[in-house]
């Protein structure tokens, strides 16, 4: 049976739902999280759990849009900056580092150019103004659209389809 979110401290716009935690976007742009924080997930600068929201710390006030993955989460400005925190032990922060950061930590690699962004267990993605996407993290499963598996903490360009532009049965 659903339940009121209680302690938001303004509405919330919009959601992201990780492993074990919840994070909302509020009326002013601001952040707030509530969950299980092990890996720092919640960006409040600890690792305690939080049974009511809390403030995202370090993170400028213009959230567009929110993404969370098993233990991170990550927040695209309105200027087109990327934040993650959390969890890294795969690179899903994007920060170059397999260090994790219990406050927002900025993806340097894109620049301001991202205008959508989403995440998976143990990796993140971006779409770039350019059309083109960026992932990083855990390729385990060839999840990044690159070609090997392996670990990559800086975004990685997805490597287009290379049959794009062949005929298909279902082309006319």
């Amino acid at each position: 049976m659903p339940v009121t979110v209680v302690g938001l401290s303004q509405p919330a716009v919009a959601l992201a739902a990780g492993f074990y935690h919840t994070c909302a976007i509020l009326l002013d742009g601001d952040i707030e999280c509530w969950g299980d924080n092990v890996r720092g997930q919640l960006g409040d600068g600890t690792r305690e759990d939080q049974t009511t929201p809390v403030a995202v710390q370090d993170l400028p006030d213009d959230t567009a849009q929110l993404a969370a993955g098993r233990y991170h989460t990550c927040a695209l400005a309105i200027d087109g900056d990327l934040y993650c925190w959390g969890s890294s032990s795969r690179g899903q922060l994007g920060t170059g580092s397999l260090e994790s950061s219990r406050t927002p930590a900025r993806v340097t690699a894109l620049g301001t150019d991202a205008i959508a962004l989403g995440a998976g267990e143990e990796h993140s993605c971006a779409i770039l103004q350019t059309g083109t996407v960026r992932c990083w993290g855990s390729n385990r499963d060839r999840q990044l659209g690159e070609g090997s598996p392996g670990l990559y903490s800086i975004p990685q360009l997805v490597i287009p389809n290379r049959l794009a532009g062949a005929t298909t049965p279902y082309a006319s």
